[in-house]
């Protein structure tokens, strides 16, 4: 995290922010952090002040490895079929697996889950967030992802949700183009009014 913030410090002005998974979790530390113009939390996990449901933790548990010697959690073939590749035809599921299947590091989700860096204040004034879900998601089930775009309370900050019927948590990769231009629409739409409350709020600021 600190890494981006130095990286995003580096920049002539705050960038758009798209996180899935975990790094949906980084959007909203980062928005928190005043270093986004605005944030895009896709499939996103859960800050630690906001407990996770069942379904969730029993999904997750095996990727924080408190059981294992090793350093790292690779899911086995049947782990990815429930997590990420539920939707997909059954031919096309041993290919996912091959293709984008890959160890990652307990340190990843020990911090997210036992860092206190990992709340977020709800109450904060932040930028625009939007959050879009799978409305198949086994690891973050749509229902979890409006608890948490729910949580936020501030009024005077802005807060929305589109959740896609029966895409998993593989969504980034589920390649119907009609989704894919509904997406992009849907994104573009959400941005052009970031874009207008900004400049409305510059003309209605005093000199």
């Amino acid at each position: 995290m600190n890494n981006i913030v130095t990286l995003i410090d580096t920049l002539p002005e705050k960038p758009l922010i798209i996180g899935h998974s975990m790094a949906g979790m980084a959007v909203l530390k980062l928005v928190e952090l005043g270093k986004a113009a605005s944030g895009v939390s896709i499939d996103g996990a859960p800050p630690k002040n906001v407990f996770p449901p069942f379904q969730t933790l029993k999904t997750v548990l095996p990727a924080f490895g408190f059981f294992s010697f090793k350093g790292y959690f690779m899911g086995s073939r049947k782990w990815y079929e429930y997590s990420f590749f539920n939707t997909i035809p059954v031919p096309e599921k041993e290919k996912a697996f091959e293709k984008f299947a890959v160890p990652e590091s307990y340190k990843v989700s020990h911090q997210l889950v036992l860092d206190s860096f990992s709340n977020i204040d709800f109450k904060k004034n932040h930028v625009p967030i939007l959050f879009v879900g799978g409305g198949s998601d086994h690891i973050f089930p749509p229902d979890f992802t409006q608890i948490v775009a729910g949580s936020y309370s501030n009024a005077n900050s802005h807060v929305d949700v589109k959740i896609f019927d029966g895409k998993s948590h593989f969504i980034c990769r589920e390649h119907e183009e009609i989704d894919l231009i509904q997406a992009v629409a849907y994104t573009i739409v959400f941005i052009s009014v970031i874009i207008f409350n900004i400049r409305l709020s510059k003309k209605e600021s005093p000199l």
